[in-house]
């Protein structure tokens, strides 16, 4: 299965589709709360490996809790509900 890199923008979008907390989206990712603060700010650079880490994380939480990242296409990137 290819992984694919979810963007802050779309974690924005989960959060308010999810009507989450920044905290519930830490703990359930199991990170602190400045690391999913930190990603949704884009505050990681390019190449680390710690973002790397914390994406996969927030995305395997959300995941679990029914979204589905859609990938970039013409009209950009974006988050919908599984059934």
């Amino acid at each position: 299965m290819i992984k694919m890199t979810i963007t802050p923008v779309q974690v924005k979008e989960t959060r308010t589709l999810l009507g989450r907390s920044l905290s519930k989206i830490a703990d359930a990712a199991k990170l602190t709360l400045a690391n999913v603060s930190r990603f949704e700010q884009d505050a990681f650079h390019p190449g680390d490996h710690t973002a790397t880490w914390i994406e996969d994380s927030i995305r395997e939480a959300l995941e679990t809790a029914r979204v589905a990242f859609v990938a970039r296409n013409g009209a950009g990137a974006g988050v919908r509900l599984r059934k």
